[in-house]
């Protein structure tokens, strides 16, 4: 078992001048192989990381903005701030479990389904599909060849979807 020693703050202002000092958390190994320490390995799962979560899988293909997601979860939790859904929004992409796409707007724009697929946009009513992805062996040789290193890529196109694309321009 740890033991928990107690040290004495100096100068202190507070009415508390020990201080609990807990030994350092063992060093753990995460799924990526790198070691993460046990608050990082361990990180909390909040009612509201559920709730973004939970808002992002609810939209479908829509692939919504921060904004529309506030909306969504400020509906459930009427007392959640925009800085906290950026916050979680940005936390559940770092771990892979939703995308992050800018579709030409400026807006970044987060995606239910991460991982490789291409996008095309509508340029009359703004609906966004997911395509599957296209290999581009060729443009990514070409980049090597160059003595670049290609870590990914994004293909967006633009045009109208079937609904737009029968009416007259």
């Amino acid at each position: 078992m740890r033991s928990i020693r107690y040290v004495r703050c100096f100068p202190s202002r507070c009415a508390r001048a020990w201080r609990r000092i807990w030994p350092t958390p063992p060093r753990l190994t995460g799924r990526s192989g790198r070691s993460a320490t046990a608050t990082e390995a361990h990180r909390r799962q909040t009612r509201q990381l559920a709730f973004v979560l939970d808002a992002v899988r609810a939209s479908g293909t829509e692939h919504p903005s921060a904004d529309r997601i506030f909306a969504r979860v400020r509906a459930v939790l009427p007392t959640i701030s925009l800085g906290t859904v950026y916050r979680n929004l940005h936390r559940l992409a770092a771990e892979g479990r939703i995308g992050i796409v800018h579709l030409g707007d400026r807006m970044a724009r987060f995606d239910p389904t991460p991982g490789g697929h291409d996008h095309f946009v509508c340029e009359q009513c703004g609906h966004i599909e997911d395509l599957p992805a296209t290999p581009l062996d060729v443009e990514a040789g070409a980049a090597r060849r160059a003595g670049h290193q290609v870590t990914g890529h994004a293909l967006v196109l633009y045009g109208r979807c079937r609904a737009c694309g029968t009416g007259a321009p």
